[in-house]
Formats: structure tokens, C-alpha cells, sequence
């Protein structure tokens, strides 16, 4: 009976192993290649009749080519956390300290991608909160969950971070005003053998490798990761991580 449970634990495995793989050449072969074609194409815009184009046309295209050339960064940004926490390059030095620092830095960081779609980003609940972590990975999966937040949410909409506590335990959420998710999409955010992606509201593209890492980063400082989302209303990305440090990690928030 071991040895049937051992086999299937390794097919298993394996099979999460292939869609690594697969997803990652995918998005080498595609996504990565995306962003490139805008910049080319942006930039031979501004070459052809180049004496002919006015300031503001001009701006246009400048502004275009920095888009795509801060997806393409993003993109690989993420793809290369991936890759090292696949490989287990990423050390694990988990801390004591304050949340409110870490989501400060990365409103500033996101603050011009939500000001260009006019979406307020701010964060409530933070004052002297305090969570035993490893700072990079929780830093890295606030700055994919507002991104993608921003992302999937309308001009004029909102964007807001939260916190509440217990003796145990901190929970955070990432909360928006924006699309929402079907609910047969919602098991699929997590889980690498699922090929799920959709276009931003102004039509921003994505992989949904950064909401896996998300879960890695999340599961490996003892917390768990969730979503509640209805369709047309927003969606809230809640995890929860360890409010000091614990004798063993207990995930049983809810």
C-alpha cells in the first residue's frame, strides 16, 4: 500500500514538473516575446516621418514604448523569482517587523502605474501591525497582488491594502473595484497545471505565474492565500502570515 501511495505521490510530481516546463517555455515563446514586438513597432513608428510627427504624437509613442518596455521587465522580473525558488536559490531569513514599511514601499513603487488609470491606491489598518517573515518574499507577493489588482480594475476605481490581527496571526488583504473573477476560474489562479490568463482592463497581458509564486512565498513563511471575488464587484486577495514567531506554523485562521 505504501509503495502505490509513493507512486502516485511521484506521478503526481512529475506531472506538476512537466507543466513547470511547459508553462515556462510557453511564456518564453510567447509573452516574454510580446512586449518586443511593441517596442519595435512603436519605435519604427517614430522613425518613419519622424520630422512629421507633433509633440503630443510623439508622446504617444514615448509613452508606449515605456509601457511595453516596463511589461517586459515585469515579466521577466517575475520569471526569474520563479526560476530561483524553483531552484532553491531564494534563501528563507524570515524576521520580525512592521508590515506597514513594506506595503509603503510598494504603494510608491505602483503609485505611477495607478495614477496613469486614475485608480486611488492606498492601504488602512497597518498602524503597529508587526508579522514574522521573510521580507523579500512578502514583499514580492504585495507588489504581484497589487499589480494585479491594478491591472483588472477600471479608471476611476480603487485599490486598497488591508490588515486585521489575533494573537497568532496577521491577515492581509488586496482588495479591488475592479472585474472580479467567475467562479469556475478561481480554483485555477493557483495551480500550474491550469492554463488560465486574462487581458487587464486596458488590455494589460499576464501569465499568472506571479499569483503561484504568490502561494509558494506565502506557504513557505506558514500562511495560506485565498480569493474572494464576484464578478462585476472586485475581487480580495487575502493571506495571512505568522504574527511573531511560532513554535509551529498553524494555518487554521479561518
Amino acid at each position: 500500500m505504501h509503495d502505490v501511495t509513493q507512486i502516485k505521490e511521484n506521478e503526481l510530481r512529475l506531472q506538476d514538473l512537466v507543466a513547470t516546463k511547459d508553462k515556462l517555455f510557453s511564456i518564453i515563446a510567447h509573452d516574454l516575446k510580446n512586449p518586443f514586438h511593441g517596442i519595435i513597432g512603436l519605435a519604427d513608428m517614430m522613425i518613419l516621418n519622424a520630422d512629421n510627427h507633433t509633440p503630443e504624437r510623439r508622446k504617444l509613442l514615448i509613452s508606449g514604448i515605456r509601457q511595453s518596455a516596463f511589461n517586459a521587465f515585469r515579466l521577466l522580473e517575475v520569471l526569474l523569482e520563479w526560476a530561483n525558488s524553483q531552484t532553491g536559490r531564494i534563501e528563507f531569513k524570515p524576521k520580525q517587523m512592521l508590515l506597514s514599511n513594506m506595503v509603503d514601499e510598494v504603494i510608491e513603487q505602483s503609485e505611477s502605474t495607478a495614477r496613469n488609470k486614475k485608480i486611488v491606491l492606498k492601504s488602512r489598518n497597518l498602524e503597529n501591525i508587526q508579522v514574522y517573515a521573510d521580507e523579500n518574499m512578502i514583499r514580492t507577493v504585495l507588489r504581484n497582488l497589487v499589480s494585479n489588482a491594478i491591472k483588472f480594475t477600471h479608471e476611476g476605481g480603487w485599490v486598497i491594502i488591508r490588515s486585521s490581527t489575533n494573537d497568532q496571526w496577521v491577515e492581509i488583504s488586496v482588495s479591488d473595484s475592479g472585474i472580479g473573477i467567475e467562479p469556475q476560474n478561481i480554483d485555477k489562479l493557483f495551480r500550474i497545471s491550469e492554463k488560465f490568463s486574462s487581458l487587464g482592463t486596458a488590455n494589460e497581458t499576464g501569465t499568472g505565474l506571479g499569483l503561484m509564486l504568490c502561494k509558494e512565498f506565502v506557504e513557505k513563511n506558514g500562511g495560506k492565500i485565498w480569493v474572494e471575488s464576484q464578478p462585476g464587484l472586485g475581487s480580495s486577495f487575502i493571506f495571512t502570515l505568522p504574527a511573531s514567531r511560532p513554535n509551529s506554523h498553524n494555518t487554521d485562521w479561518k
